[in-house]
């Protein structure tokens, strides 16, 4: 835990540094997942024991929420991977971008279809 713990520190950091800078779509996009990576990883950072982000007066341990949220930010890693990291064109970026946006849409239409 203690490397993670010093990696999602140093991320912040980094994340930190760059903040209110204005960027073209795939730095925007870039900046947007990295700080949702670093917030999400603090929030499993406050679930871990012996935490220093988890101040508590009772030790209870939710390993089923610390697993949610590790599948968090190993999904939004994905999403950060194949949006930033990735070297494609211009179109394939722009069509990834598309095919996400049809996926967060359908997903919303069946979540609120009932």
């Amino acid at each position: 835990m203690a490397s993670f713990d010093e990696a999602v520190s140093e991320a912040i950091r980094v994340s930190r540094a760059a903040a209110s800078r204005r960027a073209e779509p795939k730095p925007w996009w870039a900046t947007v997942l990295f700080t949702r990576l670093c917030t999400t990883s603090v929030s499993l950072l406050s679930l871990a024991p012996k935490s220093r982000y988890a101040a508590r007066t009772l030790e209870h341990y939710d390993c089923s929420a610390a697993a949610s949220v590790a599948r968090s930010v190993v999904e939004c890693f994905f999403v950060f991977f194949y949006l930033c990291v990735e070297e494609v064109t211009e179109d394939e970026w722009r069509s990834r971008l598309t095919l996400l946006y049809l996926h967060d849409c359908v997903s919303r239409i069946k979540m609120f279809r009932d």
